[in-house]
């Protein structure tokens, strides 16, 4: 049986995955943001093993599971990927979200439902958006 810690990591886990997807599937119409297939997964940029950038929503873009494997094995695809993302978020962003990466993060359960209730409001905003209500980003 999952601790409760297991089971909140998780289920922060498919939160962030439904945000960035949806997210991404409006900005580009439901195409991958590598241009090779349509949104199917959430893809971090810097790996989810980091944890202080794990649910940081400026290192996850959604592409097709294509992507998503190729980004495993495919060392000038990662090079490809890297320099995009740095240049769509700005040089001084990106450095800031890799030297992020590298500190420890230890989140108590209180920082986990605080990332859980930001997850929920952006979920919450970016479907109203979608739908026609609310200032659009």
């Amino acid at each position: 049986m999952k601790s409760s810690r297991k089971r909140l990591v998780a289920e922060l886990d498919r939160l962030f995955s439904i945000y960035i997807r949806t997210r991404d599937k409006r900005v580009t119409g439901g195409a991958c943001m590598m241009g090779c297939g349509v949104i199917e997964c959430c893809f971090h940029i810097i790996s989810r093993s980091k944890h202080a950038v794990r649910w940081d929503v400026s290192n996850a873009i959604g592409t097709c599971n294509g992507a998503n494997i190729k980004y495993e094995h495919d060392a000038l695809f990662v090079q490809e990927v890297l320099g995009r993302h740095a240049q769509a978020l700005g040089r001084a962003v990106w450095d800031e979200l890799k030297a992020r990466s590298n500190q420890v993060a230890r989140f108590s359960m209180d920082d986990l439902r605080a990332i859980k209730a930001d997850l929920l409001r952006r979920i919450e905003t970016v479907c109203l958006e979608e739908k026609g209500y609310g200032r659009k980003a």
